[in-house]
């Protein structure tokens, strides 16, 4: 009876071990902020020549304070200034956007709402936004093509 009692002492001892080692992990993960974001979802991330930061922050929106926007937000790396915002982006909070640079400095976004792509060119007037699969820009969509990267595993 005794051995009986040491082997089920051993086994529920081993037992709470396995969990309190759940935990610390649970607890390291959680202090960490959690699993990385995807690479289409990363924030502040330098484009290919360095110049810039690209962040998508969600803010108020313009359209009522009760609901929050993505607002792609582009940033100088040099001072930190920023020298382009979305203040009027319509990509509510509650549904997810993914977005990236591409090879040549160009930010794209896909809406995982309705699928729209855009994407934000520098130009002399400074950054431009397009919707890239508009049909009626069809100059635009022959010229580029959005990175495969862009897009989440369930868009591809």
């Amino acid at each position: 009876m005794a051995k009986v009692h040491r082997f089920s002492r051993r086994i529920f001892l081993s037992g709470v071990a396995v969990v309190a080692n759940c935990l610390v992990s649970a607890c390291a993960i959680a202090s960490c902020g959690g699993l990385a974001p995807p690479p289409n979802q990363r924030q502040r991330v330098n484009s290919p020549n360095g110049h810039y930061q690209l962040s998508v922050p969600t803010r108020l929106s313009y359209m009522d304070d009760a609901s929050k926007t993505w607002q792609v937000t582009i940033r100088e790396n040099d001072y930190g200034s920023i020298v382009y915002q979305d203040t009027l982006s319509d990509f509510f909070s509650d549904l997810d956007v993914y977005w990236l640079w591409d090879d040549t400095n160009r930010v794209w976004l896909y809406n995982s709402n309705n699928g729209a792509v855009y994407v934000w060119e520098e130009t002399e007037q400074g950054w431009q936004k397009q919707r890239w699969d508009n049909s009626q820009n069809r100059t635009l969509k022959a010229r580029l093509t959005p990175p495969i990267e862009l897009y989440p595993e369930y868009a591809k």
